[in-house]
């Protein structure tokens, strides 16, 4: 993940016996053990893909991903997520939200923070679209208002303090809509 210290993602990749890594270009090959497979994160969104998406039948005790904790009081602790469990949140917040293919969801979030879970999974099962802005424009609330109006994006999924950030951007600019 973007922010995450070297000595985190060693860690992690120690811990959970990892072989396979999503990364952006600028982390590949040097953050991981030369025996790791890298896919290059833009190479997953080039060209975008659209429609409905489909799965095969798993059991809903399979395991899903492992996602870690901060670590802040120690090591971090991978949480294992069973597809059954994601499999619900994500359909119930789609039904909850309406989410179709007309939708667009600005995914934000780190690929090592749950939300990122959401913006990916939840919107590919909905058929919805997803706009993934670059490392430096996912800090930046300019690029997220660029992004919505430009993606006409329908779904925002954050913490409350990246939404105040924009606000707090909106307002500094004077930007009413």
């Amino acid at each position: 993940a973007e922010g995450l210290p070297d000595a985190r993602v060693a860690a992690i990749m120690r811990i959970s016996g990892c072989a396979w890594v999503v990364s952006n270009r600028a982390h590949h090959r040097a953050r991981y053990p030369q025996t790791t497979r890298v896919q290059d994160l833009e190479a997953l969104f080039s060209p975008p893909v659209t429609g409905a998406a489909t799965f095969p039948p798993g059991e809903a005790e399979a395991l899903a991903y492992v996602i870690y904790t901060s670590g802040t009081t120690g090591t971090p602790k991978g949480v294992a997520m069973e597809h059954g469990a994601v499999t619900n949140t994500l359909l119930t917040m789609n039904q909850l939200f309406n989410v179709s293919h007309r939708d667009n969801v600005l995914a934000l979030a780190d690929l090592a923070f749950d939300l990122s879970v959401y913006d990916l999974f939840g919107s590919w099962l909905a058929g919805a679209s997803v706009t993934v802005l670059s490392p430096h424009d996912a800090k930046e609330p300019s690029a997220w208002l660029h992004a919505i109006r430009q993606r006409k994006i329908s779904i925002w999924n954050s913490v409350p303090a990246i939404l105040q950030m924009l606000v707090q951007y909106c307002a500094q600019e004077n930007i009413l809509s």
